[in-house]
């Protein structure tokens, strides 16, 4: 998909980004955030979604804690740049021991977490939290879990 302007004249466009995590950075996540977009200097990174795949799904990922969250974070940082994948709502486990496709909706999570001035040049990273659990055990070494991040740069 090529990138779209989103306003015409802006030098703004929307694009979309593809990654691809193996079953050894899935386990690890809530232990190793993953880099999985860079943002060059002088650019606001806004992300507008997050989507997520377990493929192939071939066997459940357990030791999910109750308070699990996986999150799209600001590199080096906890804030969030989309709204997390929650426990809570049973999300985690949707993704990670069914197999079930899910998404992180943006929203405008971003602006208000972060100042638009300490964005500058940060990137985005996949990170788990998982309460006093650690790392995920299970799955498959098939596992790959597919990450597109659909995005745009803004100069500072």
């Amino acid at each position: 998909m090529p990138s779209i302007p989103l306003i015409p004249g802006s030098g703004l466009r929307l694009d979309h980004a593809d990654f691809l995590l193996t079953d050894a950075q899935i386990k690890t996540l809530p232990t190793i955030a993953v880099p999985v977009l860079t943002c060059p200097p002088n650019f606001i990174l806004e992300v507008v979604q997050v989507a997520l795949l377990l493929d192939p799904f071939v066997a459940a990922y357990t030791n999910i804690d109750a308070t699990a969250k996986l999150k799209a974070v600001f590199t080096g940082t906890a804030i969030d740049a989309v709204t997390p994948l929650d426990e809570a709502t049973g999300d985690v486990t949707a993704l990670l021991a069914t197999g079930s496709a899910t998404s992180d909706q943006a929203g405008a999570v971003s602006p208000r977490a972060m100042p638009t001035a300490s964005r500058n040049g940060i990137g985005l990273s996949l990170k788990m939290t998982n309460g006093a659990a650690g790392n995920l055990t299970g799955g498959d070494a098939a596992h790959l879990l597919q990450v597109r991040v659909t995005y745009f740069f803004r100069a500072t």
